[in-house]
């Protein structure tokens, strides 16, 4: 009796479908109590999670999930104070890595518009 091994190759007709990509080009914008947020999307995203703190480096909280558009307001927020924000994207395997942080600091001077 000969003892005989087989390897398979692999399945190349599989579908891997990654976590997407981390969005990119994050941009906050102030206005009176409030912060416009506008970023480029990433590939097989379905949706955005927003992410918010007053101190740099810090825990970044989840604010909204389920945004589907590329730009989000933030209202509520204190004249003067300081807010971090990144974004990561959601997919169908998972949640990406968050964005590069963008800063902004709410001023009464004007309401943020689109």
């Amino acid at each position: 009796l000969t003892q005989l091994t087989v390897t398979p190759p692999p399945r190349t007709n599989d579908l891997v479908e990654p976590v997407p990509p981390a969005p990119t080009g994050l941009t906050a914008h102030g206005g009176r109590g409030q912060a416009g947020l506008i970023w480029t999307g990433a590939t097989g995203a379905s949706s955005y999670n927003i992410k918010r703190s007053t101190a740099s480096g810090g825990t970044y909280p989840t604010i909204a999930s389920g945004v589907t558009n590329l730009s989000y307001i933030d209202t509520g927020l204190t004249n003067g104070t300081n807010y971090y924000y990144e974004v990561s994207a959601s997919g169908l395997w998972g949640e990406s890595a968050d964005s590069t942080p963008a800063t902004v600091t709410p001023a009464s001077t004007f309401a943020v518009q689109f």
